[in-house]
């Protein structure tokens, strides 16, 4: 089912209330999955103000890897800078770390899964966590060309995170960060080549993940071309 953003956010607060005070101990997690450039991490930025979720995201945390120069961030920057999904080893070690060692009760997994197979392990792993439970798949999506233009417009202050956009959200000077003054840069997973290879993967393992996921859970979609960036 196709719904807008004031509709989601709607749903989503009438599934908090539902789940009444005999879950209030238990963790609930809701899964946002899309292609790259649609959206997800306004989305997360949303949910968190509007609905007190804690966003996990397991590609900033992997950025925050590489910026570190650990050894799993060193693994993951050759993966990410060719395009490539990291493995699901990688995935999941991040993942099932901040599921348990978070206090939230609400969790929004930004970008997960990204493969069937990262999502079957996913689901085996959570038959450990008694009271962790999946809540809902919410998938964001876009036209391609519009995907494309939204991704090879971003810079990011790599220091702080901040994400701005030469057309929908740009810094008050060109290439500077409005806070420091500091020079933005382009990720290099959003370098033309960079994102036509994660589009195909996208396709081709995170479609079927989907898929499959929609079937197990509550599921919405809606389409983004209306947000601003």
């Amino acid at each position: 089912k196709m719904i807008g953003i004031s509709g989601l956010i709607f749903a989503l607060a009438i599934i908090n209330v539902a789940l009444g005070v005999s879950e209030q101990k238990k963790t609930s997690i809701y899964l946002l999955t899309g292609p790259p450039g649609s959206g997800k991490g306004t989305l997360a930025a949303w949910m968190k103000e509007f609905l007190n979720v804690c966003p996990i995201s397991i590609g900033n945390i992997l950025r925050l890897e590489v910026q570190k120069g650990t050894e799993l961030g060193k693994a993951a920057k050759v993966l990410m800078d060719k395009g490539e999904l990291v493995t699901d080893e990688m995935a999941n070690s991040v993942l099932f770390n901040e599921l348990a060692r978070t206090k939230c009760q609400k969790i929004l997994l930004d970008g997960f899964p990204r493969s069937l197979s990262q999502l079957e392990n996913f689901v085996k792993k959570l038959e450990e966590f008694k009271d962790i439970k999946v809540k809902m798949v919410i998938e964001t999506n876009l036209p391609e060309h519009i995907l494309l233009e939204r991704v090879l417009g971003r810079r990011e202050h790599k220091p702080s995170g901040r994400i701005y956009h030469v057309k929908f959200n740009p810094p008050k000077v060109q290439d500077i960060d409005d806070v420091t003054g500091e020079p933005l840069t382009i990720r290099n997973d959003d370098k033309p080549e960079a994102f036509r290879k994660r589009f195909e993967i996208y396709k081709a393992q995170t479609v079927p993940a989907i898929e499959k996921a929609r079937k197990i859970w509550k599921y919405r979609f809606f389409d983004t071309r209306n947000q601003v960036n």
